[in-house]
């Protein structure tokens, strides 16, 4: 199932569903761990006016703005998943993802099952994730 990837909500859509997926899986990062599952407690990128934000998965749903080139001290996880969202913004605004892209690269201690199953969502979803150079 190919989301959009001509348009720049097209693509925000397929990040949150990535996004999404992380959630569901391994360490369930970009997910508050409430009992109860809903898209309001998974962390997303939003655009207001035309910035994209990271919207916590926290309750108090803090924005940080993506524009910001250093990792913000608010942001709730570490640089690897920072550079992930920096990663996502480039690919909103520009359908590109990075040459190294942080869904390459299990960096984040989850399963090889959970990150396999992550990288071909990413592709069915329409992210132009690369795949195994090693």
């Amino acid at each position: 199932m190919t989301t959009d990837n001509t348009t720049k909500e097209g693509r925000r859509r397929i990040v949150n569903m990535i996004i999404w997926e992380i959630s569901r899986r391994g360490r369930g990062f970009f997910r508050n761990h409430s009992p109860v599952a809903t898209t309001d407690n998974t962390a997303s990128i939003v655009d207001s006016g035309g910035q994209l934000f990271y919207r916590s998965e926290h309750p108090d749903h803090r924005l940080i703005a993506l524009r910001l080139r250093i990792i913000p001290r608010t942001f709730p996880h570490g640089n690897s998943l920072w550079h992930l969202m920096k990663e996502f913004e480039g690919f909103i605004k520009t359908g590109k993802a990075w040459e190294y892209s942080q869904l390459k690269e299990n960096n984040w201690g989850y399963s090889p099952e959970d990150m396999a199953y992550i990288q071909k969502r990413a592709l069915e979803l329409g992210y132009p994730v690369v795949l195994g150079s090693e």
